[in-house]
């Protein structure tokens, strides 16, 4: 008991040329483009010059309908899998006055669980999941520079501390060099004296 709903070119293949668009009936529809195609050119391009088709109505949409109406019934009854006795079928142009265009299976699968009533609220639901969208997306941006501050102020921290330990080994050379020119004076005189340098006793 599911409602459907054709757009695009289901809507002008059943209303440019056949004047049949909004409830479906297949045989109708069949029986309509049996006639259309059985009707010569000449005959076609008169009630064309007439005005007798829909004002958008063009000589390539009169030289294809016959293909069109025949590959839509095919769509609908064969790949679609519609029952030609399906009543709740209807092909469409507008959609809250809004023209519905490229999206035959996109709305033709949603309708299948949605009402074509509500789909004004998923609208308005597909705005304010972009708004969130938008929130998150800067959300992201200042996460990733909170991030990319926390990693510069710890590389700075890593330098300081670098510099001071280096200032802490310069200042300490000083006091190296010293100790080691002490030990040199004292092991020259102690020759100079004539006298060996002393020797710590070991005990085994």
């Amino acid at each position: 008991n599911s409602e459907f709903y054709g757009f695009s070119e289901f809507y002008y293949c059943t209303e440019d040329v056949l004047r049949m668009g909004g409830d479906y009936n297949a045989s109708k529809y069949a029986n309509a483009a049996k006639n259309y195609c059985a009707t010569k050119w000449k005959t076609l391009r008169e009630r064309f010059d007439r005005g007798l088709y829909a004002s958008h109505a063009d000589l390539h949409r009169l030289k294809y309908q016959c293909f069109k109406s025949a590959w839509m019934y095919e769509v609908f009854h064969t790949g679609f899998s519609f029952p030609t006795r399906y009543r709740n079928l209807k092909t469409a142009l507008q959609v809250y006055d809004r023209e519905v265009q490229w999206t035959l299976g996109a709305i033709l699968y949603r309708t299948r669980f949605l009402p074509l009533r509500d789909i004004q609220q998923e609208i308005l639901k597909g705005a304010h999941s972009h708004w969130r969208g938008s929130f998150t997306f800067v959300n992201n941006h200042y996460l990733f520079l909170a991030c990319f501050l926390v990693v510069l102020l710890s590389i700075l921290l890593y330098l300081l501390r670098l510099r001071r330990i280096h200032r802490r080994m310069q200042r300490s050379l000083p006091s190296l060099s010293s100790i080691s020119t002490s030990s040199s004076s004292s092991a020259a005189m102690w020759l100079e004296e004539g006298r060996n340098s002393p020797t710590i006793p070991i005990t085994l």
